[in-house]
């Protein structure tokens, strides 16, 4: 009897430290403040990489139509008439590939109260597929999306760091816009 017993209480034991191993590890991958470029703005490696891989790059102006859709959904692009896409530079291209990959551009475990107004949106083109980024430069908030899907694909939103540097490139690619370089 007493074997029977303490077979279960090593079990038991066992069973204990497997469940807090996976619920730190758990944690831990999940944490909103761990910077993860890869799977909190991307979504995953192989849509990171696709946008990284992207040299063919255009640009649109994106105007919000009124729609209760984003209110209800702030991250869709459902509710934004676009216009016509203009052509990115391929050193502006690189620059916002570099920002948006580096850990540094984005203020990790923060949450902004704001329902977001994209402004711009970049797509970048591939072989492979489609990778678009809106902007809002209201609130500094991203929304990344692949392909036509109307629903981005990101949890990590917030752009501060890399402000001032995507206002410029915005700028730069719509320079008769007066909303555009109306920003700061």
């Amino acid at each position: 009897m007493r074997p029977h017993f303490l077979k279960r209480i090593f079990l038991f034991l066992l069973f204990l430290a497997v469940a807090f191993t996976f619920a730190h590890l758990w944690g831990f991958y999940n944490d909103p403040s761990r910077p993860d470029v890869r799977h909190k703005i991307f979504g995953n490696q192989k849509r990171l990489d696709d946008f990284l891989a992207s040299q063919d790059v255009t640009a649109q102006r994106l105007h919000y139509s009124g729609s209760l859709t984003n209110v209800l959904n702030p991250g869709s692009l459902s509710s934004y008439a676009k216009d016509s896409p203009v052509p990115v530079a391929p050193a502006q291209a690189r620059e916002v590939q570099q920002l948006l990959q580096q850990p540094s551009s984005y203020p990790w475990g923060t949450v902004t109260a704001c329902f977001p107004d994209y402004g711009v949106l970049l797509t970048f083109h591939n072989e492979q597929r489609m990778i678009r980024i809106a902007f809002c430069y209201q609130c500094n908030q991203l929304a990344v999306f692949e392909g036509d899907k109307p629903d981005r694909v990101n949890c990590q939103e917030d752009f501060d760091p890399i402000r001032t540097q995507l206002v410029a490139v915005a700028k730069a690619i719509f320079p008769n816009d007066s909303e555009i370089q109306a920003l700061k």
